[in-house]
């Protein structure tokens, strides 16, 4: 008879699981470069909140920057005038915060002199961060004086004799040129200054101005004095080319003299084709003070 051997296996040993290969993390993807990191550079443009004032207003600017800055963005402009409302001429500066706008308000003084209407005029210069407009670039805001002409005085009863008044020299024909004068004002004996004119050309129409057509020139002048702050010198000023008379006056204290005569002289213009020709009042000397 067969014997039967049981025959016990070894346990069988389960499969190690292969070992796990790392997954190397993906490549993360390029910053953008600074170029496409920059925000656009802004375009500023400014309008007038109103078309007039009268004098002793503010006239009111809006500057707008589109887009809007992520910072505060110093914008550079120019202030020019026709008339004298106290306003300061020249280059100004103006800061648009992030919300893109801001209002610019420019004083004016309410004298009590009858003068002629004027106007104020503020244009966007270059600078750096923005680009100004092409198409509002320039806005202007026509300023009317309040004040009443002076009333005249009452004529004498006797009969009086009339004084010679001195001849006034003509001034020289200018063809279709703009003629300079400068010459003393006075008031009640005072010297308060000089006043620098631009008298349109003869036989000129008088019309009203449209302050977007309006012209301006520079007028170059000079000064000695011996005894002045500032002594000699030479600057310049804008006036408008109207067909009436349009002035500027330059007080005493600009000089700062104290002793001795001061005198202006206008220089020939340079400046084409916005060129002007100079009266027969071409210098002025200032009294002793």
């Amino acid at each position: 008879i067969p014997v039967v051997v049981p025959v016990v296996l070894p346990p069988i040993a389960p499969n190690p699981s292969p070992p796990s290969t790392p997954v190397p993390p993906s490549p993360s993807m390029p910053l953008p470069t600074d170029e496409m990191q920059s925000d656009p550079e802004p375009v500023v443009s400014i309008t007038a909140m109103s078309s007039s004032i009268t004098e002793g207003a503010d006239a009111r600017f809006t500057l707008t920057a589109i887009p809007a800055p992520s910072a505060a963005l110093t914008v550079n402009v120019n202030v020019a005038t026709v008339g004298d409302f106290g306003v300061t001429r020249g280059t100004q500066t103006a800061t648009i915060p992030v919300t893109g706008t801001i209002v610019l308000g420019l004083g004016t003084t309410d004298d009590s002199v009858d003068e002629s209407n004027g106007s104020i005029t503020v244009t966007l210069n270059t600078g750096n961060g923005y680009t100004p407009s092409t198409t509002s670039r320039t806005a202007t805001i026509a300023v009317n004086d309040n004040d009443d002409p002076p009333q005249p005085q009452p004529q004498p009863t006797q009969t009086a004799t009339a004084t010679p008044q001195p001849t006034q020299p003509s001034t020289p024909s200018n063809g279709n040129k703009h003629v300079a004068s400068v010459e003393i004002a006075r008031k009640d004996g005072e010297f308060l200054g000089f006043m620098i004119k631009l008298s349109p050309p003869e036989g000129s129409p008088i019309a009203k101005e449209d302050p977007q057509d309006i012209d301006f020139v520079k007028i170059v002048f000079s000064w000695t004095c011996s005894s002045c702050g500032r002594g000699d010198g030479k600057d310049d000023i804008e006036l408008a080319m109207l067909n009436r008379d349009s002035l500027v006056t330059i007080y005493k204290g600009f000089f700062q003299y104290t002793t001795g005569d001061l005198e202006v002289m206008l220089q020939e213009s340079k400046e084409e084709p916005k060129e002007y020709s100079l009266g027969q009042e071409r210098t002025a000397t200032a009294p002793q003070p």
